[in-house]
């Protein structure tokens, strides 16, 4: 009987455990969600600062929530001091100064840059012809004491001095895979040295004497993380869509019913054969050694253009499998092996000489 109450006692606690986790893990996802929308709120807040602040519903519009429900959020924003209002009915403002904030400014970059530059697939940016384009002399373009705003005549081809491009009407495709290349690419250059300016790196409440080295490179990472990311799942259909423009299969003023069945054609990313191969020569023809060891790395069936003269030599794909399946071999040998260590130089570290497996410790410096 004492045996059959001990097992009951030992169900019922068990129970009461279980029942507890569920609730302790109920309540870490509350919280997690409340801080997540809270985060949400703040950056939206922060962005919209931008511009002249945005309203209690704009606001629970953006973040799909009910506007009685997202006061809670908000009036906990405003207790901690990160955002306010001029009124009980006026727009949220963040407190802080969001110019100072260099990651969220990379991050505003990468969206401004996806929604206006790359979007417009048909802009050649790269190769131009505004020969001669007037640009406002100061910021905001305000007009001189003749009521006049002052322009400077600036000169966007000086890239021919450098070089200068002979595409024909027969080479769109190279014509679009410089300009799309090119333009991918000074983007991640531009935003690379932005992210790497000391002015933008330091933040206006700690000092750069107090700011340890290391924090100032997470920050550059970050920044730099947030522009690239921004844009990568956007890439593929930027690509499609200039592909297609280039070959004339983009449907550009024609029936609204052909232009639906283009945008709901499934898969929209995947190129047929032929057109995929006119790329891949019209890659060559503007990259030659760079496509020549792209393909180096590639297996022998992707090797599109330098198959023949790269037949039989191992891809740099086989030798990193084979690096591979090395370590781990190596790595299964030091895990088995029965370690005698020795010292092989004046630091501190010690080698085993039957795996090479190589260790830090006092305890074996005073052993051996």
């Amino acid at each position: 009987m004492s045996l059959h109450i001990m097992s009951y006692d030992i169900e019922e606690k068990e129970k009461g455990v279980f029942l507890q986790n569920q609730i302790n893990g109920r309540q870490k996802f509350l919280d997690n969600y409340k801080k997540e929308i809270e985060d949400k709120a703040y950056e939206m807040v922060r962005i919209y600062s931008l511009q002249d602040g945005i309203s209690h519903q704009n606001l629970a519009d953006l973040l799909s929530i009910h506007r009685t429900n997202l006061t809670r959020y908000t009036d906990r924003l405003m207790e901690k001091n990160k955002i306010y209002r001029k009124n009980k009915k006026g727009k949220y403002f963040a407190t802080d100064d969001i110019s100072s904030d260099s990651i969220l400014n990379a991050s505003i970059l990468a969206d401004t840059v996806r929604f206006n530059l790359l979007r417009k697939t048909d802009n050649y940016l790269i190769l131009n012809e505004k020969k001669e384009s007037e640009i406002p002399t100061n910021f905001h373009g305000q007009p001189d004491r003749e009521g006049k705003i002052p322009y400077d005549v600036y000169d966007f081809t000086l890239y021919k001095k450098l070089f200068e491009p002979h595409f024909t009407e027969n080479d769109k495709l190279e014509k679009m895979l410089f300009e799309f290349s090119n333009k991918i690419g000074s983007f991640i250059t531009y935003l690379l040295i932005y992210s790497m300016n000391f002015n933008n790196n330091i933040n206006s409440e700690i000092s750069d004497k107090v700011r340890a080295g290391e924090e100032n490179d997470a920050i550059v990472k970050r920044m730099v993380e947030e522009g690239i990311v921004k844009l990568i799942p956007h890439l593929p259909h930027f690509f499609k869509a200039s592909i297609d423009k280039s070959i004339g299969k983009y449907p550009r003023f024609v029936d609204i019913e052909i232009k639906k069945e283009y945008l709901k054609k499934s898969p929209k990313l995947v190129i047929d054969k032929e057109v995929n191969y006119n790329l891949i020569n019209a890659f060559t023809h503007l990259y030659p050694l760079m496509s020549y060891e792209l393909e180096n790395i590639l297996p022998q069936q992707f090797r599109l253009m330098y198959g023949k003269r790269l037949r039989g030599k191992e891809s740099g794909l086989d030798q990193y499998k084979k690096y591979l399946n090395d370590f781990r071999a190596s790595l299964s040998k030091q895990e088995n092996c029965k370690h005698e260590y020795v010292k092989k130089s004046k630091t501190s570290h010690y080698q085993c000489k039957l795996c090479n497996h190589i260790k830090k410790s006092k305890k074996l410096r005073n052993k051996i």
